[in-house]
């Protein structure tokens, strides 16, 4: 959705028939089979709830809102679609957190916790730009920097050169705060 929101306007698209979309787009690439019928079903309960509805706005199949809100998700799926060219496969930094703390790590204990605040940071920075802003190397290797703050865990040093641990993908340090800080951002708090 963030993607496709760099490029095309908020004000010409609904953003929540295109988080219909997306979600029905996601369903369909990790194979995660979701009736459309039942992603709008959802949809509307959410867009409908009030003091009133708490729980939503139950609308049958059959009916014109429903089959209107059908239309306008086929519709922004295909913007989608067309937006992002057919390009939805995005590269996390999950693999890379746990290819470090494999080579660099110590201890299971260590490694485990290490990679368990890791992946907390990289899991809310995907309410940010970040993944769109940076790749996913540097993403994973300021995860971990940050993870060892936190967890007061340190990395061993490259074997053969001596260099420290987050040189493994080349990671400029400058680069590696700033990501560090932008992820914080989100907890209001700086490095």
């Amino acid at each position: 959705m963030q993607r496709f929101y760099l490029m095309e306007s908020m004000s010409r698209h609904s953003p929540p028939a295109v988080a219909s979309a997306c979600l029905f787009i996601a369903c369909k690439v990790q194979e995660c089979v979701k009736r459309l019928r039942d992603v709008i079903y959802w949809s509307i309960k959410i867009k409908t709830r009030s003091e009133q509805f708490p729980r939503g706005e139950d609308l049958l199949e059959e009916s014109s809102r429903f089959q209107a809100e059908k239309k306008l998700v086929l519709q922004k799926e295909r913007d989608v679609l067309r937006v992002l060219n057919f390009d939805y496969d995005v590269d996390l930094p999950f693999k890379y957190i746990i290819q470090l703390v494999k080579l660099y790590g110590t201890s299971a204990e260590q490694q485990k916790d290490l990679i368990q605040y890791a992946w907390n940071f990289v899991n809310d920075s995907l309410l940010t730009s970040i993944h769109m802003e940076y790749n996913e190397t540097d993403i994973a290797t300021a995860a971990l920097h940050l993870a060892m703050l936190y967890s007061n865990h340190e990395l061993k040093k490259v074997p053969e050169t001596g260099n420290p641990w987050y040189t493994h993908y080349g990671i400029n340090p400058k680069t590696m705060v700033e990501i560090c800080n932008r992820m914080l951002e989100h907890y209001d708090v700086e490095v």
